[in-house]
């Protein structure tokens, strides 16, 4: 959960669109992780 708090709030809105970010950029991946719970 600590991680969550790690990511910023414009990453954090992103739409479906994370499936690109999470290609793109680690940051990405984490907000897939953190959707997922």
């Amino acid at each position: 959960m600590s991680s969550n708090s790690s990511l910023p709030g414009p990453t954090w809105e992103v739409p479906t669109s994370t499936s690109r970010w999470s290609s793109t950029s680690t940051k990405g991946r984490a907000m897939v992780f953190t959707s997922s719970i």
